[in-house]
């Protein structure tokens, strides 16, 4: 007569270890280190064979249009980013250098079209817009950076440069520190994106945006958050000042930025973002959304906020951690979010979220993208605090499941 009591008793048990099974995986996955060969990281590469198989035959950029109001642009920006930064590291005669060149160059494609202009007005003083042009021009930028000035597709460099001057005329135009995105609608992290395609320019080319980028940096100087002095979230064309509070997403993509346009400011802005916006939780590190001791309600820039932790800010964060050498939380960060982000792969594929949200792929591709670049040893950071949470509810959690 016990033997079905007992047994429905070690199943039970048995049912009851699962959570703890996951518990350990999330601690084993703190601890993860990207697998590189020949500089290539194989693990961003499982994510860019994904996205491409999600763009290409699911049309996974469409549909991210339907939810984001820059899906579309978004999802294939970061494509052909995170194909540049890795290909960054690879010998020009590796077969996947050819490969990820002629993506990069099928991404501007998609952004230099219809589909890609479509959101955006001409309209607004610099035509399309601050996002647009920004980012599209960052991309054929990396895409000269990676290929090479000399080597280049011509009309490519014919674009890149024509786009630079477009965004200067534009900048000359005003007497505001930011352009438009959307008409009365302003960003100024979209900005930053103006300042880096001008910064990348003159790295790439013969130097002529320099007072450019000197004056237009001096004007956001000049209008920073009161509260905060840092880069503001939204910026109001009618009050001519930053309204709202500052956030995370939008200081993590900034920061991603600044240190190649004016490395003494970036570093001033970093340690503001640092003690405003870094927090522990539970012995992991992450980024909020709003400042320390500020709370607000999630949007689509930030994702949902869970305990005041920001996923965007987050996992952008952990690209500005690379940028401004902070490798300790760069690889606090990256690893939490590879631990709580459900990572899936086989052969061939890599994701993150159970494959349910493709623009998260996308980010996370993108900052992982120079993982390679740096050691071994930079790349681990034992967790104590974490375990140790852990473990002061597994034991007890463990005992109780035993005594049952």
């Amino acid at each position: 007569m016990n033997l079905p009591k007992n047994a429905l008793k070690r199943f039970i048990q048995l049912l009851l270890l699962i959570p703890v099974l996951c518990v350990l995986q999330f601690n084993w996955s703190l601890y993860y280190v990207p697998f590189c060969e020949n500089g290539v990281n194989k693990d961003v590469l499982k994510q860019l064979k994904h996205l491409e198989n999600s763009i290409k035959n699911d049309k996974i950029d469409f549909e991210n249009q339907h939810l984001f109001p820059e899906g579309y642009f978004f999802t294939n920006v970061l494509y052909g980013l995170a194909w540049a930064d890795l290909l960054k590291g690879i010998d020009r005669q590796n077969p996947i250098f050819q490969k990820g060149v002629s993506e990069i160059k099928w991404s501007i494609s998609k952004l230099n079209s219809n589909d890609g202009r479509g959101i955006f007005s001409s309209k607004t003083p610099l035509p399309f817009g601050a996002f647009y042009n920004g980012w599209l021009t960052y991309l054929v930028g990396n895409y000269l950076q990676v290929a090479g000035v000399q080597n280049a597709d011509s009309e490519l460099l014919h674009f890149f440069e024509n786009q630079c001057a477009i965004i200067q005329l534009a900048m000359s135009k005003t007497d505001l520190p930011y352009l438009e995105t959307y008409i009365g609608q302003v960003w100024p992290a979209d900005n930053i994106l103006c300042v880096a395609s001008l910064s990348l320019h003159d790295l790439l080319t013969t130097p002529q945006y320099k007072s450019t980028i000197f004056a237009w940096m001096q004007r956001i100087k000049l209008h920073l958050d009161a509260k905060t002095g840092m880069i503001p979230h939204v910026y109001s064309v009618r009050k001519n000042e930053g309204v709202g509070e500052v956030r995370g997403s939008s200081q993590s993509l900034m920061l991603c930025f600044l240190p190649a346009i004016d490395s003494v400011f970036a570093r001033e802005q970093f340690d503001l973002y640092k003690k405003m916006f870094i927090q522990n939780k539970l012995g992991l590190s992450a980024v909020r959304e709003f400042p320390l001791n500020t709370e607000g309600s999630g949007d689509v820039d930030s994702g949902p906020i869970i305990w005041d932790v920001g996923p965007v800010a987050s996992v952008v964060g952990v690209k500005a951690m690379a940028e401004n050498h902070d490798f300790e939380l760069y690889t606090s960060i990256r690893n939490t979010i590879e631990a709580f982000g459900f990572s899936s792969e086989n052969a061939d594929f890599k994701h993150y979220l159970f494959n349910k949200l493709p623009i998260a792929d996308a980010f996370i591709a993108w900052t992982n993208a120079r993982n390679c670049d740096f050691s071994e040893s930079q790349q681990r950071i034992f967790q104590w605090k974490f375990h140790l949470v852990c473990l002061l509810v597994l034991v007890p959690f463990c005992w109780w499941v035993y005594k049952l």
